[in-house]
């Protein structure tokens, strides 16, 4: 029945004076999403939109609402903001100085109303200012319907708003763009490089999506109110976890869900039911009229997505609501995802097709730069001697970087594989969770174990965890990406830490039924990850540490919030407001910082000439081997040759000796080469350069180049050796004395023939193994 709107913009105008909400350029009061507020209330709500815009001083409002009351009632209003009581107003339908006779006394039945009504300047001016401004303000109204016995038959509930929020595009297009930088700065960096300024970025751009990431996931969790404008920060990095709504794909994900058994969720686009999500909205859901047909259809869609319900009397504030078939109450990752405009069966796809997506384009990107590098120097544009390691490495490198996308991707792709076990979308949809689960799961499992027994080989032959993780470029390049943050001793967190990962995920996943038991385990498990961390302080440098210190102590506060937004103390509305003024508070605050510092970060890598000069050495000595293992070619030929002459002292083999004439032969025939473009002879009025390198207590390598040239100048020789020919290219070697006090075996090279002469030596030969070898010395 069709009754008299003024009894409703009495209900309306209290509500509507306090409620500061959300912030956008027109000014807008609004209240949206009645739902009941007790057990049994014999009132309910189909739908409620009201709108009050104060510059042209009108209210709209639109209502459904289906009572079981008869009889004489009056109605008590309070409005809280923040959980505080500031407006409490008494109606009553039947007093004279209201037009509302036909409320008096009130009847079952249909209640429809849709209609506008304008307010008069005095009760606008009343209205504070405030109230257009803040936003995402806590502000909640209830009705209490009392009959003449004082005896409460019913209670409805409305949240406020002014359509102001601190969830805003900008705000996610600026986070996403920085960390982006950060990442792409480090392997920029990289290519040129500077492998300590490299590790540096690479850390502080894994350490902020890994803050962004927690913020979104401890988000997630199915408390029963999380204060709106602490969600609508948290949604604001919602991109990290690869909620991003791209429409041509939502409407593929509608059609793959439907096509392999599923039946997908049209909460957005066709909403028939109105959607609660505990937070102010800009996207409100309509209530259309049903038939009583299509009415009993859509109750019983609605009662699957309902979220276990926790009924208890309510006739106080409530702190969270309950679903009912007209009201569908979105918490958790449902309710991340709704405020994200992704329908609730599309999630999962959405989140593993974005990971895919970024794989591919990572790989056009490489595969586009090195056939550019490719490009430029075959037409001479680019010198030969620039990008030497990215074009001999790049291969190495892809599999790198999308190994670190995956690594950053691992929180978001477990939970979400996880979810889809309870979730059940469709058949097809659970067997991509399988895959993707195996995928994160196995792959970064075998790492995590790959580097630790590479670490713990390298500890128990050489003492140093450091050598083979960080001289071997292949090991560097494909698995770098674990452990390039973290000092090298610390190889052996990985497996606590993705441990952590695991755990928190599995909460996440599994525990949505019940946000108490989440929110529980969440701040034990940051407690502990906080603990273990300071303790065993396992980053490269002092500033890693200290950055990553204070991000698991943010963590660990966000923790503490959402065990009051949980409501496991039982607080006041009061407490879990305020807190939700802290949380954004510390978290939108410590963002900038930590997007600053990146910033910073970045530009002075780009822009200074030697970048690593601004970072003080690992204590693990790690840049001593990255750089050991970037020579150019003519450096590595001869640490090659230095490196085989010590294994042939043990291994006294003639295959050594051979893989030794072999790289010295390339060394000699490019500084020959070298010498005959200046038309000079190299052995004319040339230096003595000699080297000494003691390989162990009884043996040492002389280098030395005979001075050998047409004008009969000749240089010293010890009278071991003797001229193995008449070519200067040509050596001897005596390897060291055995046990007995005899050499064993010395042998004969020349370059210019490719001849191995290998002979006996005689007792009393000297104990020292030397191969002349001539540098020269430019005068020019």
């Amino acid at each position: 029945m069709l009754l008299s709107s003024s009894f409703f913009r009495r209900l309306a105008v209290p509500a509507l004076l306090l409620s500061a909400s959300v912030a956008s350029a027109e000014r807008i009061l609004q209240a949206s999403s009645l739902f009941t507020c007790m057990e049994n209330s014999l009132l309910s709500a189909d739908h409620f939109d009201v709108t009050f815009t104060p510059d042209n001083a009108t209210i709209s409002y639109d209502v459904s609402i289906t009572s079981d009351v008869q009889g004489y009632v009056y109605a008590e209003i309070d409005v809280y903001a923040y959980g505080i009581k500031i407006i409490t107003e008494s109606i009553n339908p039947c007093d004279p100085d209201i037009d509302i006779g036909s409320l008096c006394p009130l009847v079952s039945g249909d209640i429809d109303i849709r209609s506008t009504y304008t307010l008069s300047q005095s009760v606008i001016d009343s209205i504070p200012g405030v109230a257009y401004t803040i936003p995402d303000i806590d502000i909640t109204g209830i009705v209490r319907v009392k009959n003449a016995n004082h005896t409460l038959l019913a209670c409805i509930q409305a949240d406020l708003t002014n359509v102001k929020t601190v969830e805003h595009v900008a705000v996610k297009w600026v986070t996403a763009i920085i960390s982006g930088i950060g990442l792409l700065t480090s392997a920029v960096v990289a290519t040129l490089g500077s492998s300590l300024s490299s590790a540096h970025v690479a850390a502080n751009a894994v350490s902020l999506f890994a803050y962004f990431q927690s913020v979104v996931i401890i988000n997630m969790m199915a408390v029963d109110r999380v204060p709106p404008i602490a969600s609508s920060w948290a949604q604001n990095l919602a991109w990290s976890v690869g909620l991003i709504r791209v429409e041509f794909m939502q409407k593929i994900f509608r059609w793959y869900v439907q096509a392999t058994g599923g039946t997908p969720t049209l909460n957005i686009i066709y909403p028939t039911v109105s959607i609660l999500v505990q937070k102010r909205d800009l996207a409100i859901s309509k209530m259309y009229k049903l038939t009583e047909t299509s009415r009993d259809a859509v109750h019983a869609l609605a009662r699957r997505f309902m979220d276990e319900p926790h009924l208890a009397k309510r006739t106080v504030l409530a702190d969270s609501a309950v679903s009912s078939p007209t009201l569908l109450v979105l918490r958790g990752i449902k309710r991340v995802a709704y405020q994200a405009n992704i329908e609730t069966t599309s999630v999962v796809l959405t989140a593993f097709t974005f990971f895919v997506l970024i794989c591919l384009a990572i790989c056009i990107c490489f595969t586009v730069f090195y056939g550019i590098v490719i490009l430029l120097l075959r037409f001479n544009i680019m010198s030969k001697d620039r990008l030497i390691y990215f074009r001999a490495n790049w291969r190495v490198m892809l599999k790198g970087t999308v190994l670190r996308i995956l690594l950053i991707a691992c929180p978001s792709l477990l939970i979400f594989s996880l979810w889809e076990f309870i979730q059940r979308d469709s058949a097809a949809v659970i067997v991509l969770a399988v895959f993707f689960l195996i995928l994160t799961a196995g792959i970064l499992g075998w790492s995590v174990w790959k580097v630790f027994l590479i670490g713990r080989e390298s500890e128990q032959i050489h003492q140093t965890p450091a050598l083979l993780l960080f001289s071997d470029t292949r090991v560097l390049n494909r698995y770098g990406f674990l452990y390039i943050s973290y000092k090298a001793t610390a190889y052996g967190f990985l497996i606590p830490l993705f441990g952590y990962i695991f755990v928190k995920a599995c909460f996440v996943s599994f525990a949505q039924s019940s946000g108490k038991t989440q929110a529980l385990a969440m701040f034990i498990i940051e407690l502990a990850y906080l603990v273990g961390i300071c303790v065993y302080k396992p980053y490269m440098d002092k500033s890693t540490n200290v950055i990553n210190i204070i991000i698991a102590v943010i963590m660990l506060i966000n923790a503490f919030f959402f065990l009051f937004f949980s409501q496991l103390f039982g607080q006041p509305r009061a407490v879990s407001s305020i807190m939700g003024l802290i949380f954004f508070i510390l978290n939108a605050a410590f963002s900038l910082i930590l997007l600053i510092y990146t910033l910073v970060t970045c530009t002075m890598a780009l822009l200074s000439k030697n970048p690593d000069s601004r970072y003080k050495p690992a204590q693990d000595d790690r840049a001593s081997f990255i750089r050991d293992s970037k020579h150019q070619a003519s450096d590595a030929a001869e640490l090659t040759a230095l490196g085989a002459a010590m294994r042939a002292n043990q291994d006294q083999s003639v295959e050594n000796d051979l893989g030794i004439e072999q790289e010295l032969e390339s060394g000699a025939n490019s500084f020959s080469s070298n010498s005959l473009n200046e038309k000079r002879d190299p052995f004319n009025d040339e230096t003595i350069k000699t080297r000494n390198i003691d390989t162990d207590e009884n043996s040492s390598v002389l280098l030395d180049y005979p001075n050998n040239n047409n004008n009969g100048m000749s240089s010293s020789r010890p009278s071991s050796l003797s001229p193995a020919g008449s070519s200067p290219f040509e050596f001897s070697t005596t390897v060291p004395t055995n046990s007995s006090g005899h050499t064993r075996s010395s042998s004969k090279h020349s370059i210019l023939d490719n001849s191995v002469s290998v002979a006996e030596d005689e007792p009393g030969s000297p104990k020292t193994s030397k191969w002349k070898l001539f540098e020269k010395k430019d005068k020019r």
